[in-house]
């Protein structure tokens, strides 16, 4: 829990409990309730010890009934193998007949492969659930995947 001369301590509150944790930059809760966050620095050299006031952090739970998958591609490679099939599959089972989804394809530089990747997922995807799809092709920031949500 610490990085650098920071250390961040969270203590969940007791009274609404949530699982709370902090990996790197993040805070996360397992469940919906409260969590106190303070952070405080280490005393290095001639800078004392410092500790912020505590941050309270409510997570709720999501009424939003949205939901999304990555589905991983090799390097310059646009077909799915049968794990990303699997994936596609589990993310199928909730939807229903008519409903929207939107695939977007990533691949650096290359809108043609980005094109492909968005394609192939909505084929498989079209094949287990009658959906409406809008394809999407990213060529900057991620790469080698596709993501599907609703």
């Amino acid at each position: 829990m610490s990085r650098g001369p920071h250390k961040r301590k969270v203590k969940p509150d007791s009274s609404r409990r949530a699982s709370c944790a902090i990996n790197g930059d993040s805070l996360t809760a397992e469940s919906a309730g409260t969590c106190v966050v303070t952070a405080t620095r280490r005393a290095k050299g001639l800078v004392l010890k410092f500790s912020s006031k505590p941050t309270i952090v409510r997570f709720e739970k999501s009424k939003s009934s949205a939901h999304s998958i990555t589905i991983d591609f090799g390097a310059h490679v646009r077909t799915l193998n049968s794990a990303s099939k699997a994936g596609i599959a589990n993310f199928a089972k909730p939807l229903k007949n008519g409903g929207t989804v939107v695939s977007t394809g990533y691949a650096k530089g290359n809108l043609a492969l980005a094109s492909r990747r968005a394609a192939s997922v909505a084929r498989y995807l079209a094949r287990l659930v009658r959906v409406h799809v809008t394809l999407r092709s990213v060529t900057n920031g991620a790469d080698n995947r596709a993501i599907l949500a609703t």
